[in-house]
Formats: structure tokens, C-alpha cells, sequence
């Protein structure tokens, strides 16, 4: 969300993701639904008009297509998140624990800016990169 709308760490992550054009990125089916939450959300509290949806949306759309792998999800995937949610004290909400279920099944790191994400991805064994 960082790098396509204003948000604190816009400038961090635009530098981060800058430096590195040549890596492999990936993402999963799971994060379109999840963006466009965000974006919806953004919309109803105000921090985004209406007008701006769609040329967010095409922003995102043209990013995952230029620099990104789409990963599916599986009902494996399903069925693991399940399990991490499972274990209380990481804090996992259902999505959250998606997005690590899908990195494990693949040997993906999870890339956050979410403190809880990356503590909850290193107590799972799961790679983890905060931009900095």
C-alpha cells in the first residue's frame, strides 16, 4: 500500500523496493483482495477520494504484473493459516496469517512493515524483511 498511496512509510519503501529492481518478487492472489480492502478503506475514513480507486487499482494491477510472480492459493494454505491463527500468543489475524502460510508453502520471505507480522514470521521459522 506504501508505494502506491501516501502513507508514513511511502518514502521508505519507494527507496527500498528502488534498490532492488533486479531481485524476485512475489505476491499471491490473496493480496488483491486484501489491497483492495485497504484502498476501500482508505476511501470510507476519507484519506483517499473516491476518484482515486481506480487509478490506484491500475497502479497496483501494472506493479504486480511488471515485478511480480502471483503465487495461488491453496486450501493447504488455507489449513495452515488456520494453524498459526491457532497459536494465540502470535496474534495473527485470519489475513495475516494467510500471507505467512502462503511464504512457508513456497520458501517465500514475507516482506512488512508490520512489527507483529515479522515477529510472528521469525516464532514460525518463516523469512522475514522489514524495508528499511
Amino acid at each position: 500500500m506504501s508505494l502506491l498511496t501516501e502513507e508514513v512509510q511511502t518514502a521508505q519503501s519507494d527507496t527500498w523496493f528502488a534498490g532492488r529492481r533486479d531481485e524476485r518478487f512475489f505476491n499471491s492472489d490473496w493480496v488483491a483482495s486484501e489491497f483492495s480492502s485497504a484502498v476501500s478503506l482508505k476511501i470510507r475514513s476519507g484519506r483517499l477520494p473516491a476518484s482515486g480507486q481506480s487509478v490506484v487499482l491500475r497502479a497496483f494491477n501494472a506493479i504486480i504484473a511488471r515485478s511480480f510472480e502471483v503465487l495461488p492459493v491453496s486450501r493447504e494454505n488455507v489449513r495452515t493459516a488456520a494453524q498459526f491463527t491457532n497459536r494465540h500468543e502470535l496474534g495473527l489475524r485470519g489475513g495475516d496469517a494467510l500471507h505467512l502460510a502462503i511464504c512457508e508453502a513456497h520458501g517465500a520471505d514475507i516482506c512488512t512493515l508490520d512489527q507483529r507480522m515479522m515477529d510472528a514470521a521469525v516464532a514460525l521459522g518463516i523469512g522475514a524483511v522489514m524495508p528499511a
